[in-house]
């Protein structure tokens, strides 16, 4: 059928467009050159070399538009590979002929040495368009003044249609003659070849029919590609061949990598890298070396290479091997085999451009669909002409009244196989007011609204827009006011513009959120990838933004995690070809900090010369900052920094650091640094490691108040500090014998009293600050997954603490081995070690009044130090009769100690036996169902347990040094406390022996578990404990998605001592436990439990309170608590919450009361204004403890990253 008519341009209406968006394309993405600006989007390469006999080469470039004369000196080179660039004439005046508008000759500026002629393609002159004569210079395509060096092959000159040969003419192949009958050779040095296992896949991942027949070989050294006179050469590279479905030779994609070199007779070509679709006839693989089987693990080589061929059109994304005829076309759209060679004259159109349902043929390539739809309810006007002055001819569309683009690409399915679900379709929307496009013309004439047009994938496609634009691509969002965007290259540049891109952890919800960067001029360099000039960013989702960071120049780009972070997409690293994740990354250059308000205006604050950091963390320096006025500290200002952006310093992956600074006004100066970090192999250990630590000084002029008997306190030295750092490295099964880990702490502060004072959270609730490295680990390499083993070294720094430096210490544990086949368990735990205990020196004048000196030592710790020993077996043997479950033990253990309590050598055998047993009920009520209470039938489960044992010892308890401590840092040290401030015992004698906590954990048997870390705590002792554990259980959940929970339960306990006077003070029912939870709802539970002695004196102690939680947005707490212990009691109640009132508004309280005095113990209360971009809180406090009453008012930054989790963390389910 005859080819369908061009389309004309119209003198007037059209030529005011085109010409100015070719010009402006000109200039946006030229004028770099020569004018020491920065480099445009698309590098042109290095300047032409004059040529001999052109006076316009190697003329300066002034930016100026240029113009063809009728000279024909200076008419371009038809037939060239690389088109001269020339951008349009300025616009013809209305009413007047284009024919006869004067020009003027200007310099002609080649981008690239001038090409010679293809011989397959002979100079054709160029037509004319009606008003114009033959010569004048029409709109160029932008991609053509933008094409890097070393891009992909020119189009040769459209030819006039070929004679038609005899069927079997090698010549109808579309082939050279002289190259019609070689084949293809690849050579290398090195290759391994497989064929992959495809058997039984499915879903989405699984191969087609193609692929099972497909073989696969990676090249490595020299790797040679030979047809003709054509050769291609690089380092290394992967060949995927399968057969041909015509059943005549095969097909092959090779990708090569690394020196890529193509030779050609009169053209090289170099490349980093590049991915080819061959179909020779034959192919012959010559290697030197070659090893047949898959690799062991996955090579980075292979890895880039899937990765580059999915995305170039390659079998991975191909889900049809070729068109619907009986031959298969090759990529460039012959059907012979000489792919190498230059690419035959292009059909005539209709002739073979599409297939039938109007697919771009070419079997393997990729193609995309162009959509033109109105951007309103007016339709726009549409002009479009074909420009055959570019080769090949360019179809140049003039679009006017306001329109949207969209161009996306196409799964095309065919012969073998089916579109593969879950394919991504990617997508790039385009709408502004006015629109020109230029694209390849096809013959099917330009783009039309309501129509959808589909082409390869490679087809230069440029669109020139102005007035409101929007481009949407991805997660970006660009608006600006002009653009030309090369859409085959994902590259661009924008005036005006600012783009918003989304980010993962930043927000409301802490999973995604906007960064918005707007700039003088915008450069899109790729899909993820901008550069902005005279820009400014801000997280801040309000049109006019309370902050932002204003920048000269300033990058968003992608950058590839050397570790996979965890919960994130992965991508394949394209430098390493490894699988990863990837996240969006900011270089900002000569920053300021700008804060803004209605009523300040805009105010600067901080310079930075140079930012790199995550797009979810927008840079800014301060993280905190809280002003306060306390009795104890005075006026005080704490400010928390970001070093890294203070200081310029790109931080290291998934390291955290914090600069700490205060003021206060009674007390003095502070400052440190705060961090954590976590990574892969840290150190060079296996394995995945993590931890946190701190370095904090202040220069304290001030007094402690740490409580009622410890007000007005002077510190021991005024230079205080804290110094702490802790690491923990978890081990693979593969090394040494097993799972394991390895610890490491260390923990230095100046004064018994500065955690306390300063960080009484930590004091309080955090783990002791030593210094010790600790390992532990299992034999389960060995076959032996019952046995493990720990080791520890430590060394005590901190000398007004109680502490065991160990150096070092082993323990070796095996637990429940089955021996005699299973008929009986062995058990066991062996320790030696080198120990030196060192009681704490405490300092003079640290009570209040009469209370100095204010500690007591505990009587169970002495400065010794010697070897400690201990060897500990246990045998069990398990009987059942029925549900009745009964298992006798007996234990036996030595141990020793080279300096016991009074210093002299401890040596004890331990011999303990008895029986441990249980016997379950259940009943159940089916029917039973309450809707108030929350019962959907109960289940009744009691578990009855009894153990006795009876232990005998050959050396007393008060023989034995307590070189494994009982508490922590914190707790022993009130311990010390106790005699004094409690008690008001006279200095140097301790507790009664009813509450000795060494004692009290002999009644509880601490010490008799095989694997106790307080193995000292044994006595002769005889002992029946008993415990019934009830549930009563119910179904909650919709119909058939039932799940059972406890709806009441109940724990009682006891123990009777036969020895009474002996083991428990004359009583002989001892240590009566009891623990009820009631939960009435999933979110709220009725609390009570207690513990009872019957001895004179003995610790009583019960609690009874009501709780609810309520999933991040708030919690409530009251109950009343009881303790009394030797004629000392108080009772307490206390109330606590913490309660998301909105969006906007959070609030948390505490409340303290002593009933018994009718006292007010403790109080505050901070409300928290939740805002965008800050957390602004106020609170109050009141201590009667410390006498201490405060105010505190905070600003905390939400610019980036949400950091705050429960209450003032994601929103809540309001």
């Amino acid at each position: 059928m005859p080819a369908p008519a061009r389309r004309r341009l119209p003198p007037v209406g059209a030529a005011r467009i085109a010409p100015v968006a070719a010009a402006f394309s000109l200039w946006a993405c030229g004028i770099a050159l020569g004018q020491g600006g920065p480099a445009p989007v698309f590098d042109p390469g290095p300047p032409p070399a004059p040529v001999p006999g052109d006076p316009f080469d190697g003329a300066p470039f002034d930016g100026a538009p240029d113009q063809f004369s009728d000279d024909a000196a200076a008419q371009p080179v038809l037939g060239a590979p690389l088109p001269v660039a020339v951008p349009a004439p300025p616009p013809t005046p209305l009413g007047e002929d284009p024919a006869t508008t004067p020009t003027v000759r200007q310099p002609i500026f080649r981008l690239g040495p001038r090409p010679e002629p293809l011989p397959t393609a002979a100079p054709q002159p160029p037509r004319a368009l009606p008003g114009r004569p033959n010569g004048a210079a029409r709109p160029r395509p932008l991609l053509d003044l933008l094409l890097p060096f070393g891009g992909a092959d020119p189009e040769p000159q459209a030819a006039p249609p070929p004679v038609p040969l005899p069927e079997g003419d090698p010549a109808a192949t579309g082939v050279l003659l002289e190259e019609a009958d070689e084949g293809l050779t690849i050579s290398a040095l090195r290759a391994r070849t497989w064929q992959p296992d495809v058997v039984g896949q499915t879903g989405p991942g699984a191969r087609n029919m193609a692929a099972a027949l497909e073989r696969i070989s990676l090249l490595r050294g020299d790797v040679t590609l030979t047809q003709g006179r054509t050769t291609v050469t690089a380092r290394e590279g992967v060949l995927w061949r399968r057969p041909n479905p015509t059943g005549v030779g095969e097909l092959v994609t090779v990708y090569l990598q690394g020196g890529v070199k193509l030779n050609r007779p009169g053209h090289t070509e170099s490349k980093p890298e590049i991915v080819l679709e061959l179909a020779p006839t034959e192919l012959k693989l010559d290697v030197a070396a070659e090893t047949v089987g898959e690799p062991a693990t996955a090579d980075p080589l292979l890895t880039r290479a899937a990765e580059r061929r999915k995305y170039s059109g390659g079998g991975s994304r191909t889900t049809r091997l070729g068109p619907p005829e009986d031959v298969l076309r090759n990529p460039l759209g012959g059907l012979g085999s000489n792919l190498l060679a230059p690419a035959p004259p292009e059909a005539s159109p209709g002739a073979g451009d599409a297939i039938g349902d109007g697919r771009p043929a070419g079997g393997d390539s990729e193609v995309r669909r162009i959509q033109l739809l109105p951007r309103s309810a007016v339709p726009p006007s549409v002009k479009s002409y074909e420009n055959d002055d570019t080769l090949p001819a360019e179809q140049v569309t003039i679009v006017t009244g306001g329109v949207r683009l969209i161009v996306d690409g196409l799964d095309v399915g065919g012969s073998f196989g089916t579109v593969l679900p879950g394919e991504p379709t990617d997508q790039v929307s385009l709408a502004a007011e006015n629109v020109v496009i230029w694209t390849r013309s096809a013959g099917g004439g330009g783009v039309v609204p309501g129509v959808a047009r589909v082409q390869p994938a490679d087809f230069p496609l440029t669109v020139y827009l102005e007035g409101d634009i929007e481009i949407r691509q991805g997660a970006n969002v660009v608006h600006a006011q002009r653009a030309v965007y090369d859409i085959r290259a994902d590259r661009g540049l924008l005036l005006d513009a600012e783009l918003s891109t989304t980010v993962a952890g930043v927000g409301p919800n802490n999973t995604e959120g906007t960064v918005r960067v707007r700039a003088r001029e915008l450069r899109q360099l790729a899909e993820d990838n901008f550069r902005a000039r005279d820009a400014w960013s801000t997280t801040s989702e309000f049109g006019f933004p309370g902050y932002r960071l204003e920048s000269r120049e300033l990058f968003l780009e992608p950058r590839y995690d050397d570790v996979p972070r965890a919960g994130a997409e992965r991508v394949v690293n394209p430098a390493t070809g490894q699988s990863t994740t990837k996240r969006n990354w900011i270089r900002s250059y000569d920053n300021r900090l700008i804060f803004n308000s209605p009523n300040t205006g805009d105010v600067p604050t901080v310079y930075i010369p140079y930012l790199s950091g995550p797009a979810e963390d927008p840079q800014i320096p301060v993280k905190r900052i809280q002003y306060g006025n306390s009795t104890e500290r005075g006026r005080e200002l704490e400010v928390v920094w970001d070093p890294f952006v203070l200081f310029g310093v790109e931080p290291p992956p998934d390291v955290n650091l914090d600069l700490l600074t205060g003021l206060y006004s009674e007390r003095g100066a502070a400052a440190g640094l705060q961090g954590s970090y976590a990574n892969r192999n840290l150190f060079g250990l296996p394995g995945e490691g993590m931890g946190d630590g701190i370095a904090w000084f202040v220069q304290d002029d001030g007094l402690d108040r740490l409580g009622v008997y410890r007000r007005d306190i002077e510190p021991p030295v005024n230079g205080r500090y804290r110094i702490r750092w802790r690491h923990q490295q978890l081990l693979p099964s593969e090394f040494l014998a097993g799972r394991g880990r390895v610890i490491a702490k260390v923990g230095k502060r100046s004064d018994i009293n500065v955690l306390e004072s300063w960080w009484e959270s930590d004091w309080d609730n955090g783990p002791d600050e030593d210094t010790l490295l600790y390992g532990t680990g299992s034999f389960e390499n060995y076959g032996f997954s019952n046995w493990g083993w720990e080791a520890m070294g430590k060394v005590p720094l901190n000398d007004f603490v109680t502490d065991t430096g160990w150096y070092p210490k082993l323990d070796l544990y095996g637990l429940g081995e089955p021996l005699l086949g299973g008929l009986v368990n062995y058990s066991q735990h062996s320790s030696a070690g080198y120990g030196d205990l060192e009681p704490a020196r405490y300092p003079e004048g640290l009570g209040y009044r009469d209370y100095n000196p204010l500690f007591t030592d505990l009587p169970y710790t002495a400065d010794v130090d010697g070897g400690v020993f201990l060897t500990r077996h246990e045998l069990t043997a398990p009987l059942w009769a029925g549900p009745l479950n009964v298992t006798p033990f007996v234990m036996a253990e030595g141990a020793a100690q080279q300096q016991g309590l009074d210093g002299d050598e401890a040596v004890r055998f331990v011999g303990s036996a008895g029986f441990r047993a249980a016997l379950p009920f259940t009943r159940v009520w089916r029917n039973a169902r309450n809707r108030t209470l929350g019962v959907n039938g109960l289940a009744h489960k009691v578990r009855l347990e009894m153990t006795y044992r009876a232990t005998s010892t050959t050396e007393p308890l008060s023989e034995f040094a307590q070189y494994n401590a009982l508490d922590d840092d914190a707790q022993q040290q009130y311990r010390a406390r106790i005699p004094r401030s409690i008690l008001d015992l006279p200095p140097g004698v301790p507790v009664p022996m009813e509450i000795d906590p060494r004692f009290y954990g002999v009644r509880r048997g601490v010490g008799m578990d095989v694997t106790s870390s307080v193995w000292e705590l044994v006595e002769d002792q005889q002992v029946l404990r008993l415990a019934a554990r009830q549930r009563l259980q119910t179904k909650v959940g919709a119909p058939g998605f039932e799940r059972i929970k406890d709806w009441m339960t109940l724990d009682l306990g006891a123990s009777i001592f036969p020895d009474a006077d002996r083991d428990n003070f004359g009583e002989t029912l001892g240590l009566v436990t009891s623990d009820y939870v009631w939960n009435l709802g999933d979110r709220t539970r009725f609390l009570a439990s207690s513990s009872f002695d019957y001895f004179e004196g003995a610790p009583q102690q019960w609690d009874v309170g009501f709780a609810t939680q309520r999933t991040r947005r708030g919690s409530f707490y009251t109950g009343v608590r009881h303790i009394e212990a030797l004629n000392q009691d108080v009772t307490a109640l206390v109330s606590s919450f913490s309660y998301r009132m909105g969006p906007k508004w959070a609030s948390t309280a505490s409340f303290f009361q002593d009933v018994d005095n009718s006292e007010n113990s403790g109080q505050n209360l901070t409300v928290t204004r939740i805002g965008t971009e800050f957390n602004v809180s106020v609170g109050a406090q009141y201590n009667n403890a410390r006498g201490d009453t405060g105010l505190i008012f905070q600003v905390e930054p939400r610019f980036g990253r949400d950091t705050f989790g429960g209450l003032l963390g994601p929103n809540p389910d309001l």
